[in-house]
């Protein structure tokens, strides 16, 4: 090639990488949302979730994530101009992953309790709550959290219904003992439930309207409840970002601010059947 076609050449890619550039730096200046720096993959935010509890999180057709979970991550995702990349997480492994860095954010109907709040800080998004399920033969009913004594219950190992159990599980009489049985996943708490091995299944509303919808097998068991005991508030769900990293958790309350002023937010939970979780940001204290 001649000095001259050389010339031109580098002209061109010039060019273009000024195009490039301009491009990309006028997509990040309409972003409604500025991404936060320190992302572990550049133009990529990477969600924690866990893809074993319709509706919150699942595999859909075509063996696509989807659920209120995935989809609310994929809005936020959008709003500050980044591609979502999921990781499928055993729920017990979720807060450890997040806090070793394999993920940016964590939203996977992780709810807001005390303890949590020491190692992480939460955005919340969902105004959540637990509920028990039985078989519709069963013609059991449960009123609060310590009406479970004298019955075998199947549950998440690490969940929110775990801590419920064990906080009145030694009031039981001794005559009526509490038996809990911990699974690694609510599917197969309840795949317990099915096949008979407990007596009780104790799990996210969410999770247990969908369930009820989708079979004649079970029925619900109990009001909403909230996990703390009768006359306590439901808990809220989080998106879960590393304590201390105020340039994420800015970053997802501004996204999700947005995404309820314009209507998104409220699509995604009437898409799942669910604006009974609605949680307003702009309105609630957290």
């Amino acid at each position: 090639m001649n000095s001259r076609w050389m010339r031109i050449a580098c002209i061109g890619l010039a060019v273009v990488a000024l195009m490039c550039f301009g491009i990309g730096s006028a997509t990040a200046a309409n972003c409604p949302v500025k991404a936060p720096a320190g992302l572990l993959e550049s133009g990529t935010l990477i969600v924690g979730t866990a893809l074993d509890s319709a509706p919150m999180s699942f595999m859909g057709p075509g063996n696509r994530p989807t659920g209120i979970d995935v989809e609310l991550a994929r809005a936020i995702a959008d709003t500050m101009c980044l591609q979502p990349k999921f990781l499928n997480i055993t729920f017990t492994g979720l807060l450890p992953a997040l806090g070793a860095k394999k993920v940016d954010i964590l939203i996977a109907r992780l709810g807001i309790t005390e303890e949590r709040k020491k190692a992480f800080d939460f955005v919340p998004y969902f105004l959540a709550g637990v509920q028990l399920i039985t078989k519709k033969d069963s013609n059991l009913y449960f009123n609060q959290e310590s009406d479970v004594c004298g019955y075998s219950t199947s549950l998440q190992d690490g969940s929110v219904e775990m801590v419920a159990l064990e906080r009145v599980k030694d009031k039981c009489p001794p005559n009526r003992p509490m038996t809990l049985k911990m699974y690694p996943n609510n599917n197969e708490a309840l795949e317990q439930l099915r096949k008979g091995t407990t007596q009780v299944a104790f799990v996210d509303y969410p999770i247990a309207s969908y369930v009820t919808s989708q079979t004649q097998m079970f029925q619900v068991a109990s009001p909403i409840l909230s996990g703390d005991g009768p006359g306590t508030p439901r808990h809220r769900d989080g998106v879960v970002v590393r304590k201390g990293d105020k340039e994420m958790y800015s970053a997802v309350e501004q996204s999700i601010k947005i995404l309820q002023a314009n209507g998104t937010y409220q699509k995604i939970l009437a898409q799942f059947s669910l604006l009974g979780g609605y949680f307003d940001l702009s309105k609630e204290k957290y």
